[in-house]
């Protein structure tokens, strides 16, 4: 019996990562379709709902729809001038100048340079190759 598909690449790590992102895109893909039919069916009803409403006949066809308003009499009202009160303005007292502490200058002892020595290279010693062996896991 002959194989005719080898599903290996899909036990390697980008397989697992490139199915389960495929599978989750899917998985979205199907609740959006899923929510978008329920909003569908859902607007349909509400219009159902406004299409029946408007179509009730109204018992009051013999009532005006709106009782005519009646005309209002008011009678003038004397108002009593209001007495305003004069604004009085406020002294503004000057701000005194900030005196200011005269600085003095301060005598520094003068620093002496210090002798630095040489630094001397260290010799290393060099570094054997070592054999690096690779495992694979996932066979």
């Amino acid at each position: 019996m002959e194989e005719f598909y080898d599903f290996t690449w899909f036990t390697t790590v980008p397989g697992m990562f490139i199915t389960g992102g495929v599978v989750l895109l899917l998985i979205a893909l199907i609740i959006l379709i899923i929510t978008g039919k329920k909003s569908k069916k859902e607007k349909a009803k509400q219009m159902e709902a406004a299409n029946q409403e408007a179509v009730q006949p109204n018992p009051f066809v013999s009532q005006p729809a709106m009782p005519q308003p009646e005309p209002v009499s008011v009678a003038p009202v004397a108002v009593a001038p209001v007495e305003v009160a004069p604004v009085e303005p406020v002294a503004v007292t000057p701000v005194e100048p900030v005196a200011v502490a005269p600085v003095e200058p301060v005598a520094v002892a003068p620093v002496e340079p210090v002798a630095v020595a040489p630094v001397e290279p260290v010799a290393v010693a060099p570094v054997e190759p070592v054999a690096v062996i690779r495992l694979n896991l996932l066979q």
